[in-house]
This record gives structure tokens, sequence and C-alpha cells, in this order.
């Protein structure tokens, strides 16, 4: 019995040496692996799916898109912070500011189990715990993605593990995401998406997230302190769909932004009304490729005056 024990005893202090060893290796290559735009770059876009299917970066002159779809203003900070620090070049960030950004959907993320998975095999190489600690948010879930993401399998060097070990290659950064082109012919479902942008479960208007309202300020504040201007971005939205709002949002969402325009540092751009017809829209609240490139442009003179 003492013999089995023993065994057992090993066993188990061999998988934590070896899940420490990991752990601290994947670590190591986190931060020294750090994520850098090219130095000619002076506009970041950053934010969810609306800044991703606005903004064809290649028609804006010394700019990128990282934005990633469904991405919350929580994890937009937290995203942002060493993309910042590791870029002093970024003069510019452009995020998308809508109605549904502050809406009560963003904190269900962390409530549903698959949402939030997701959310952390996303978000790994940028947050702990601590940061993204909300009401109802998994703990299990999150340390089930630290030992998959950061102990088994780490999705930043998947394809080319010995080649990044020697410093060569090019890391994978899930948190990172691009332009959305999309040819695609309008597609309404305003049915769909303004329940699930607006309302609870039980068909009534949900509350506004004070987390997200929370972490866009404290966006501003950081990038107020870095000298950073922060482009707050309504894009253009069907008119479906702006009819699907509800006035509480509207209210809520005018009052939020003068709070935000007391920043210095930040200019609101209003796009919401720029497209009246579906030739625009991949969508009901998203673009094709013709209306981005449209509203790049517009930017683009705006940017590069």
């Amino acid at each position: 019995m003492k013999a089995f024990l023993k065994r057992c005893l090993l066993f188990f202090l061999t998988v934590a040496v070896v899940a420490g060893v990991m752990y601290g290796f994947n670590t190591w290559l986190q931060q020294r692996d750090v994520y850098k735009v090219p130095k000619s770059v002076e506009s970041l876009f950053i934010g969810d799916s609306h800044i991703k299917c606005t903004f064809d970066y290649s028609m804006i002159a010394h700019s990128i898109n990282t934005a990633q779809t469904a991405e919350p203003y929580i994890m937009t900070y937290y995203k942002l912070l060493p993309i910042i620090e590791n870029n002093p070049g970024i003069k510019n960030v452009i995020l998308g500011f809508s109605y549904h950004n502050i809406a009560g959907e963003n904190d269900t993320q962390f409530q549903n189990p698959s949402k939030v998975t997701s959310l952390y095999a996303t978000y790994y190489p940028v947050i702990n715990y601590k940061d993204v600690k909300v009401e109802h948010c998994s703990w299990q879930r999150y340390m089930k993605s630290v030992i998959k993401h950061k102990v088994l399998f780490n999705l930043m060097y998947t394809k080319n593990l010995i080649k990044r070990i020697s410093g060569k290659g090019t890391p994978a950064y899930p948190y990172i995401g691009t332009y959305l082109r999309s040819t695609n012919k309008f597609h309404d479902n305003t049915k769909l998406r303004i329940p699930d942008h607006y309302y609870t479960a039980d068909s009534t208007v949900s509350r506004p997230s004070e987390i997200s309202k929370n972490y866009l300020l404290r966006i501003a504040d950081f990038l107020q302190k870095k000298n950073i201007k922060l482009y707050l971005v309504t894009s253009p939205l069907h008119p479906h769909y702006q009819a699907g709002i509800p006035e509480f949002y509207r209210r809520e969402f005018q009052d939020f932004r003068k709070q935000l325009e007391q920043y210095p540092n930040v200019i609101y751009l209003d796009y919401e009304n720029d497209f009246k017809t579906d030739d625009y829209f991949k969508d009901s609240d998203h673009l094709n490729v013709k209306g981005a490139k449209i509203i790049s442009m517009r930017l683009d003179s705006i940017l590069n005056q």
C-alpha cells in the first residue's frame, strides 16, 4: 500500500513539475513575443465586428485593423494596454461606439458557457482572471483555458513552435483580428439582432452594461494620459435596424456620448445614417465591401488631412 501511495505521489509531483515548467515556458514566450505593428502604423482600429466590417485599412494610410467579432470593451481595454505600450508610434485609436456596445448583452457573454470559453480562448495572452472577474464569471472555465492554452496547447505557437523558440517566424495572436471584406448581398437579420442586442429572455428591454461603460471610460482615460486621440465611431446602420433600437437606449447612448466628449482627446464620428438602401450592407448592422470603401475613404481624409 505504501509503495502504491509513493508511486501516486511521484506521478502527481511529476505532472505538477511538468505543468509548471510548461506554464512558465509559455508565459515567457508570450511576454517575449509582444504584438508589434509595422513601424509606419499611426492609426489603430480596434473593437468589435462593426469596426471589423467598416474599415478597410488598406485604403487608410498608416493604419491597421485589429478588430474582433463580439469584442466587449473590457477585452478591448486589456488588449489595448500592451499594444499601446509596445507600439509608441500609434497616434490615433479608432474604436466602435454604438448602441449595442453599452447594452446588457455584453455582460451575458460572461454568463454563457460557450461564449465565455470562447472569450478566454481568444484573450488568454492579455488577461488574468483578476482582471476580468465580474459577476457570474466562471473561474473554472478560466482555469480550463489556462491549462489548455498555457500548459498543454498554446494557440500562438501551434504552427511554428521550434522557430519561435529560436526567435524566428511569426506567432499567431488569437486576440488580433482584421478587416472582414464581404461581398454578400444584403440579408435582413433585424428580427434576430435587435432582441439579441437589447432585450432579455422575457422580452423586456435590458439594462445598460455598467461594466462596458466603465471600461470605455478607462480606455478614454488611458489614451488621454498617453496623449493619443480616441475616435469613437458609430458605423452605418440599416434603417430596419435603426427602427428597432429601443428609445431607452437612444437616450442612454446620447447621455453617455456627452460624458465621453468631455475628454479632450475624444472625437466622435457619427455615420449611423449615411446609407439608406440595401446596397451598402451585408446585414442589418454590418457593411459590405461597397459601404466599407466609402466610409474608409471618408475616415482616411480625416486622419491624414
